[in-house]
């Protein structure tokens, strides 16, 4: 496992440990707040690891994020122009499920174009100077 996957998984657990422990505590089990203490105490300890993670040279990362951003955004019209079309009197589970995707999609749209905005171009240096 190279190490920008053992960050990823590190990170995916203290954010599951995390979740557990709040939906625990605001479930009314009590001592699910243990569980949100380790994440945070796992979060502390492997903080160098999780910030060599987060300093990965990536030459198209502003790209990406631009085109994630363009097909959520696709996801979120195609979401919306079916749940417009099959809305009717009830509301089921095929209605819920397009509203979630639909919602998710359109907030994930708008952070990821904003994170691709502020991304840095990256130097083009196939451009040769004048010499």
């Amino acid at each position: 496992m190279t190490e920008r996957h053992s960050a990823t998984t590190l990170s995916i657990v203290i954010g599951l440990v995390a979740v557990a422990g709040l939906a625990s505590v605001m479930t009314g089990v009590g001592p699910g707040i243990i569980l949100f203490v380790v994440a945070v105490v796992l979060a502390v300890a492997q903080r160098s690891t999780l910030a060599r993670a987060l300093r990965v040279p990536d030459s198209n990362l502003r790209r990406r994020r631009l085109l994630t951003a363009a097909v959520l955004s696709v996801i979120f019209v195609a979401s919306f122009a079916t749940y417009s079309l099959l809305i009717g009197d009830n509301w089921g589970v095929r209605e819920t499920v397009l509203t979630i995707i639909g919602t998710l999609a359109m907030f994930g749209a708008v952070g990821y174009l904003i994170a691709g905005l502020l991304t840095p171009r990256t130097p083009d240096y196939r451009v040769a100077t004048p010499g």
